[in-house]
């Protein structure tokens, strides 16, 4: 499993301006601190306490705004339209439509034919499921992009929600044949459908990178990934040869099987360890791949640089886990602040901006945003 970071979807698809001589220069950037959002996650986290988790849709709909509004280009910031009552209608259309019924029918199996048929009854879901997530991803990135304005011109993703979740669901049965060696290429495949789909106003990106740069770093990942599955399995079968005594003894008194404190703690440190050493090899094929899939995509001859590192991306996403583990949340806008100054501070263009050439979007705009989205939480992949 790869170590993925959260980065909101308009960082890249905003900062996409067209190109003409006679234009402005483009320069992205960061303004205000993450750490502004303290009072603001603290206030979501406490009203959503209060109204049974309700207020979290416009809690998150205000986060956006924020965020959305620190990112300048020339000067000037985004602007997020979305509502919270949007997110919150597409929750309710998601809910009574799927997962009530699910679950409704999973109870009925249960109480008619056994606790042991509820679960068989899921297996359809789960076989469908790589869908359904990819629909969630195209609609999520579709919503935000619609809602998402610069000098009053809006984003859009004009292309077919279910052909996309198609892609998304053959080429992972393909790729989890190959044993994940066709991973770089599906991803590459999945980035040139989604970024030939966006649009700024009514003027098109392109994505013109290849899978092929992507697979020395991935098969390092790989390597890395056997290489500490190894290790975890010589730790448990060295644990249990070398304690073989001990719970043989336990098994003849009768004993329950139980490791002491001291042995716990040790195993378990092992075992972060390991996934530590790991995330640093998959946190260096993910830093390669943000980097090659901006610096491949164009926008009417504009080119964009991205220059993020594997270390820098694992200490981003291991901080900003614990921060909202450990506050319950409170820190989760910062932590969602954080991630996009990240980027946007690593980022340059080369080309220069005509706004007089980009007419507004004509696409058509959701009244719902992520219901599938909530349901999965495509925020926690990324």
């Amino acid at each position: 499993m790869s170590v993925s970071v959260t980065v909101p979807p308009p960082l890249s698809p905003l900062a996409t301006p067209s190109i003409a001589p006679s234009g402005e220069l483009v320069r992205i950037t960061w303004e205000g601190s993450p750490w502004s959002l303290v009072a603001l996650g603290a206030i979501n986290l406490l009203l959503s306490i209060v109204t049974l988790g309700i207020y979290s849709f416009w809690g998150r709909t205000e986060v956006r705004r924020r965020i959305w509004s620190s990112v300048r280009i020339n000067g000037e910031p985004l602007e997020y339209t979305g509502r919270g009552k949007e997110l919150f209608y597409g929750f309710l259309i998601v809910f009574f439509c799927m997962l009530l019924p699910i679950l409704l029918l999973v109870v009925a199996v249960q109480i008619l034919a056994g606790p042991e048929y509820g679960i068989l009854i899921l297996l359809p879901f789960y076989i469908i499921f790589p869908f359904l997530f990819g629909l969630a991803i195209y609609r999520t990135r579709r919503y935000r992009l619609s809602r998402t304005r610069w000098r009053g011109i809006r984003g859009s993703l004009v292309g077919s929600p279910s052909s996309y979740a198609w892609g998304h669901y053959w080429t992972l049965m393909v790729a989890a044949m190959a044993m994940g060696w066709l991973s770089p290429w599906r991803a590459n495949y999945l980035q040139r459908r989604i970024t030939n789909d966006t649009r700024f106003g009514d003027q098109s990106f392109v994505y013109r990178g290849q899978a092929g740069p992507l697979y020395p770093p991935y098969a390092v990942a790989w390597l890395g990934g056997v290489i500490v599955l190894g290790l975890y399995i010589g730790l448990i079968a060295w644990f249990f040869t070398a304690n073989q005594e001990r719970f043989a003894e336990q098994a003849e008194t009768g004993v329950p099987f139980q490791l002491t404190w001291q042995e716990n703690i040790g195993l378990f440190a092992a075992v972060m360890l390991m996934i530590f050493v790991y995330a640093l090899f998959a946190g260096w094929y993910n830093a390669r791949r943000l980097n090659h899939f901006t610096n491949n995509t164009v926008f009417q001859g504009l080119k964009f640089k991205l220059e993020v590192w594997g270390l820098g991306l694992v200490w981003l996403f291991i901080s900003n886990q614990l921060m909202s583990l450990f506050t319950l949340g409170i820190l989760g806008p910062v932590a969602e602040a954080r991630a996009a100054k990240y980027v946007i501070d690593r980022m340059a263009t080369e080309g220069t901006l005509d706004i007089a050439g980009i007419s507004q979007s004509q696409a058509h705009l959701d009244g719902t945003g992520e219901g599938l989205a909530e349901a999965f939480d495509i925020d926690a992949f990324g």
